[in-house]
């Protein structure tokens, strides 16, 4: 995971980087990059009690009250409603979304905005399918 704080600025005005914390120096570049190869690579996570073959989701750069993940699940999506807001990413496969009570195709491609505390999770999914997630924002969401 990379933490940065975009109100700490180096001489170049670029963001300063606070900590890192990758399996190699060659998974974080100084710009700040991440790429779906290094999500999958760690991907299933630890298993936990929700999800016992492994957390299908790995928090891959964070800062300030942002943070991007990768979600890829197998079988069935176990989430929970979330504290923050969320912007999905669709890379691959196929999926329905459930937010609330509307139901969303979702494809390579696709973008979806999940308020703060929304009940939703993606039905019907791909063995393909692969997301990122941005969490951002307060805790209960801009309002």
């Amino acid at each position: 995971m990379v933490i940065f704080n975009p109100a700490v600025l180096s001489n170049t005005g670029s963001p300063t980087r606070l900590a890192a914390s990758f399996a190699s120096t060659d998974e974080c570049s100084e710009n700040m990059k991440v790429s779906l190869q290094q999500a999958l690579k760690r991907l299933p996570g630890e298993a936990t009690d929700t999800y016992p073959a492994g957390a299908p989701f790995v928090t891959m750069m964070a800062g300030g009250s942002m943070s991007v993940e990768v979600f890829a699940p197998k079988g069935q999506d176990r989430q929970q409603p979330h504290a923050q807001d969320e912007l999905y990413f669709i890379h691959c496969g196929t999926a329905r979304l459930l937010i609330g009570s509307q139901r969303f195709d979702c494809a390579s491609g696709d973008a979806f905005f999940v308020a703060a505390g929304l009940e939703h999770r993606f039905e019907d999914f791909s063995d393909d399918f692969v997301t990122w997630v941005v969490f951002y924002g307060p805790q209960g969401g801009e309002g």
